[in-house]
């Protein structure tokens, strides 16, 4: 065809050869994927370490309140 354009690179092209660019693509995405991946696996945990103090925390408040209602029922308080 005549009238069709030639190919030219971007202007915001890396510089990079589409080579270096076809590998470097996919491996900054795994490399994302793996950080995400890792964040997630972290909170996850932190999560789980919340959820235990949480329930530890609520055993020591009804252990309070117990010890509470049996020294009212006593007399003492």
């Amino acid at each position: 065809m005549a009238g069709a354009p030639k190919w030219a690179p971007a202007p915001e092209s890396t510089g990079y050869s589409c080579a270096m660019e076809s590998i470097l693509l996919p491996t900054l995405m795994a490399l994302q994927t793996l950080a995400l991946g890792a964040g997630l696996w972290l909170m996850s945990r932190r999560i789980g370490a919340l959820k235990d103090e949480v329930a530890q925390l609520r055993q020591a408040l009804e252990e309070r309140r117990g010890v509470r209602k049996a020294a009212v029922a006593a007399g003492v308080v």
